[in-house]
């Protein structure tokens, strides 16, 4: 797998050029730009969504509970909100409650826990 250092060499730039490249995170020139991305292409680089999590304090992942897995309303609620979040470059993430309010509440609390937070939202689908 290639590194954000592999690009760098194969595109004749920094790895802090990369970096922005790849996180649109400040201007590169034009001719720069290109270069990352032939490289990225070239080497098949896809960067590391967990080093970006920890970079960025942000994971990408919206949390939905439910008060169960089963049935088609909530299957098709789960669906169409997992559209909607893929547009917009996020990853949806289910969970259940055990049909009862305690059950969604520590399912909110275990996925909003400081250090280890696995997504940058939680909603109760119903409570």
């Amino acid at each position: 797998m290639a590194t954000i250092k592999d690009v760098s060499e194969c595109a004749g730039v920094s790895q802090a050029t990369v970096s922005r490249v790849v996180n649109g995170t400040s201007r590169v020139s034009h001719d720069k730009k290109l270069k990352v991305e032939r490289a990225i292409k070239k080497l098949g680089y896809r960067p590391n969504s967990i080093a970006q999590a920890l970079a960025s304090s942000r994971t990408g992942s919206i949390g939905v509970v439910v008060p169960e897995l089963g049935g088609m309303f909530y299957s098709d609620m789960l669906q169409g909100i997992e559209d909607q979040l893929r547009r917009f470059g996020y990853h949806l993430v289910v969970t259940a409650g055990d049909n009862d309010e305690e059950g969604q509440k520590q399912a909110i609390d275990s996925s909003c826990k400081s250090q280890s937070r696995c997504v940058d939202s939680s909603y109760p689908a119903c409570l």
